[in-house]
């Protein structure tokens, strides 16, 4: 995802365009500069606070790159302790909640959440995946969802992508609440619907 630029293939994409921390997340309203369609925020290791960040500045997008700590949980630096969880996810309630349901109150796109799963290989990637989705079973009020062949728009939508993205896995499941990123030789393709190839990405 580094070296990668997002285009949003149509699909899901137009679908989803339908239907303490609340303190900060207040503040960050007040702040908020005109949204950005389009716009993406690509990780920066170096940013201790990548979701603020990216909320000052309107963007539509925000790409995380995620490690397994030796707890098991996933972090956003190799040898940090700050966790996917504490920096983006609570966060982002807190501010879905002051903004009347929305990232961005007034805007109906949501929030695209591009997380990049432990890449040292595939089974690494899919334990990461099993401990993003629990994760994100506690945030499902807000997080758009594939659930019994229908689209159920949310707030943010998290789309994992990265070179062992386990899209094998979210093929499998009926009910979940994360996509996968894809490359242009999925476009039009069977093999990668609109529910569950969202969005397409290519190395520049």
């Amino acid at each position: 995802m580094a070296s990668s630029v997002a285009i949003v293939s149509g699909g899901l994409a137009g679908l989803a365009v339908a239907g303490g921390a609340a303190a900060a997340g207040t503040a960050w309203l007040r702040r908020s500069p005109p949204y950005t369609r389009g716009s993406h925020a690509e990780h920066d290791p170096h940013r201790r606070d990548p979701l603020a960040a990216a909320l000052r500045r309107g963007f539509a997008s925000l790409g995380v790159t995620t490690y397994l700590g030796p707890d098991g949980d996933l972090r956003l630096e190799r040898d940090g302790d700050r966790t996917l969880r504490d920096l983006i996810l609570r966060p982002l309630a807190a501010r879905v909640t002051a903004g009347a349901g929305r990232v961005y109150p007034g805007h109906e796109e949501p929030l695209w959440l591009l997380v990049e799963l432990p890449a040292d290989d595939p089974a690494r990637a899919a334990r990461g995946y099993q401990v993003l989705e629990t994760q994100l079973r506690e945030y499902a009020w807000m997080l758009t969802g594939w659930r019994d062949d229908e689209l159920h728009p949310g707030a943010v939508t998290v789309v994992l992508t990265g070179a062992d993205c386990p899209r094998h896995l979210l093929a499998a499941q009926p009910d979940r609440l994360a996509f996968a990123d894809g490359t242009f030789a999925d476009v039009d393709s069977w093999a990668a619907p609109a529910g569950l190839v969202p969005l397409v990405s290519e190395h520049w």
